[in-house]
């Protein structure tokens, strides 16, 4: 009987051990992910980020992500179908969708963020066009270089900003941006389109 409580005991103190041993090394796991979380989240930052947000009768409707790109090549956007005759009628949705952006689409926006007219560029510009049409639109770039952090936002009485229009009014580098910034987007949203067929 004897003999019985003291394995009983022993197998005990063993389990025991063996939790808290489980226990331990778990948490030594989840807080070594946690700092290499924390790490990967201070390593990956935000470069560029264009929003627009247009009036009810443009297409695409209210806020949209063009692009929100990071250090790492990573970009966000929000996917919308294109504008076709059978969607006319159908509530207008959009959904976030990630991606890596290529080398060169990547290297020529560093490229241009870094152009001086554009970081010596106002923070607003205000319509420019008389339109008869009720369409407004407003773009909000933001960018980082070099650790200092620049908003710029356009605006329009349009469903665009006509940038084929405004080399009086915008610095080039900015109107090369946002002529990129619509060129990856426009590839990113078709290649999505392509592969959902």
């Amino acid at each position: 009987m004897m003999n019985k409580r003291r394995k009983k005991s022993v197998f005990l103190k063993f389990l025991i051990v063996v939790l808290f041993s489980w226990i331990i090394s778990n948490c030594t796991f989840s807080a070594n992910n946690q700092v290499q979380n924390q790490k990967l989240l201070a390593e990956k930052e935000l470069i560029l980020e264009v929003i627009t947000n247009a009036s009810e009768s443009s297409y695409p409707r209210g806020k949209v992500l063009d692009i929100r790109l990071y250090n790492d090549k990573e970009v966000e956007f929000d996917f919308y179908p294109p504008n076709t005759p059978d969607r006319l009628g159908m509530k207008f949705t959009s959904e976030k969708k990630d991606a890596k952006l290529s080398q060169e689409d990547f290297d020529e926006i560093n490229s241009l963020l870094s152009k001086s007219d554009l970081l010596y560029a106002k923070n607003y510009y205000a319509p420019s066009r008389r339109s008869s049409f009720d369409s407004t639109v407003k773009k909000t770039v933001n960018f980082k270089v070099e650790n200092q952090e620049k908003i710029i936002v356009l605006e329009e009485r349009d469903s665009h900003l006509h940038l084929e229009e405004k080399s009086s009014v915008y610095p080039a580098s900015l109107i090369k941006l946002l002529e990129v910034v619509e060129d990856v987007n426009r590839k990113l949203r078709k290649q999505i389109d392509s592969e959902s067929r």
